[in-house]
């Protein structure tokens, strides 16, 4: 019998008597729930249904267990307040559900990309379903439990798993964060000494830009390795990476949109670019940027998300600090409900010369257009009509007027730009690397 099917027969098997025991939600029991509704449209009565009665009995939990929510009596989402990390930090213990013991919950910490530490506890059965969320939108690029994967984490992170955990998802994790060449040959080792089985890797962007990088400079020979899938988390890939990575390593290619507190609220499409909504688990709204109020489809507002099944710390209209536009589009024979143009931190959107929000990711994708073999770029917005571009790569003029001449088209024609040459651009404590960032005071956000 292949010994992926063996891990994976032994990891299903230990979480069914783990659950039962618990009398907690099995992880294969989310993941039926998943393949479900997943394959659902959102116009379906099934799914409404479901997804009704999941948030009433959520929102009657909240009101029920919680000192935050408790002097709140409705069943309406919308009479509940929007509230975000500061709500949480602020008071912590007014979130916590007094009906779930500590013993019974795992805390998520993060410092997220401001460096600012950040905890939420789950109960055991929101951690198992965050479990099946990964391994669920794994298999869309061919991955499984059993399987091989790595997993090229921030070497600033501690991971506590057990010997058996790690055994059965057959997972290796290295550590990695600095630009070092000895880092990069180690990953690519480890990938370059795969060659029987297919290996899925997962990572934040800059890991796959660098190993890009070094693959080149050695002229290693990459039709020596099998790579079934690549995982972006943590950052969205730009177009410019992912097609780098598609034709290195001719597999597929995808970013997930996940954080700690809650766990996958998305995932990408290869072929479209779109990210997926998790509609099993999760309501997303998107609001305005300046107010409360829900925005149209196609206008730009915060991600605010809404966890079905976090019941040690219910977060209700929870926003996330990420901004994207919210759409329906046909895929594998479904309507779907997306979103698109995702960008991480609201408070690095930029402006344009007439201060209306533009697409963040869109002046990225102008620069690697015509800039495909920069090895990092940076945009930035200094202040009112006033930009610099930041690229770690050589540059032609008439390249570069290129550029400005296409950036300005889309900021303003009065734009101010300065092209700054630097040999590196460095990551955040997170280990992710920002590729636009607004250092002006023109977006005073009121919801952080």
């Amino acid at each position: 019998m292949n010994l992926a099917i063996v891990r994976r027969w032994a990891y299903f098997s230990y979480d069914f008597i783990r659950s039962w025991i618990r009398s907690t939600t099995s992880v294969g029991q989310a993941l039926r729930d998943l393949k479900k509704y997943q394959a659902m449209s959102p116009t379906d009565s099934r799914l409404i249904t479901y997804r009704s009665e999941v948030l009433s009995k959520l929102l009657r939990h909240a009101e029920d267990s919680t000192e935050f929510y408790r002097s709140i009596s409705s069943e309406q989402l919308v009479d509940f307040p929007v509230i975000n990390k500061d709500s949480i930090r602020a008071n912590p213990q007014a979130f916590r559900a007094s009906v779930i013991p500590d013993s019974r919950t795992r805390t998520m910490k993060t410092s997220g990309s401001t460096g600012t530490p950040f905890a939420v506890q789950q109960d055991c059965s929101k951690v198992n379903r965050v479990l099946a969320e990964v391994i669920y939108f794994f298999r869309e690029v061919g991955y499984d439990i059993g399987k091989e994967l790595l997993n090229i984490t921030p070497a600033s992170h501690s991971y506590k798993r057990s010997r058996f955990s790690s055994l059965m998802t057959n997972q290796i994790r290295i550590g990695f964060l600095k630009s070092s060449g000895k880092e990069v040959e180690e990953v690519w080792s480890c990938i370059r000494s795969r060659r029987l089985t297919p290996l899925t890797i997962l990572s934040l962007p800059n890991a796959y830009e660098l190993l890009l990088d070094h693959t080149d400079q050695k002229d290693h020979a990459v039709n020596e390795v099998r790579v079934s899938g690549i995982v972006s988390s943590g950052s969205i890939l730009d177009d410019r990476t992912r097609l780098r990575l598609q034709q290195r390593f001719q597999c597929p290619v995808v970013s997930r949109y996940s954080n700690q507190e809650n766990g996958v609220l998305a995932q990408d499409t290869y072929e479209d670019n779109v990210f997926c909504l998790n509609q099993t688990n999760y309501l997303v709204e998107i609001l305005s940027l300046d107010s409360d109020e829900p925005v149209s489809d196609g206008i730009l507002g915060r991600v605010v998300i809404t966890d079905f099944y976090n019941y040690a710390m219910p977060l209700i209209r929870y926003d996330t600090g990420d901004v994207a536009m919210m759409d329906t589009v046909y895929l594998e024979g479904l309507n779907r409900r997306v979103l698109r143009y995702l960008s991480g931190r609201r408070y690095d959107l930029i402006f344009d010369t007439e201060n209306m929000p533009v697409v963040p990711n869109s002046l990225v994708n102008i620069v690697v257009d015509h800039l495909p073999q920069a090895r990092q770029i940076q945009f930035i917005q200094k202040g009112m009509g006033r930009y610099a571009l930041r690229i770690n790569g050589a540059i032609e003029d008439n390249t570069r007027t290129e550029i400005l001449d296409a950036l300005r088209e889309f900021l303003g024609e009065n734009a101010l730009i300065d092209v700054e040459f630097v040999s590196e651009i460095p990551t955040l404590s997170s280990g992710k690397r920002q590729t636009v960032v607004n250092e002006s005071s023109l977006w005073e956000d009121p919801y952080q």
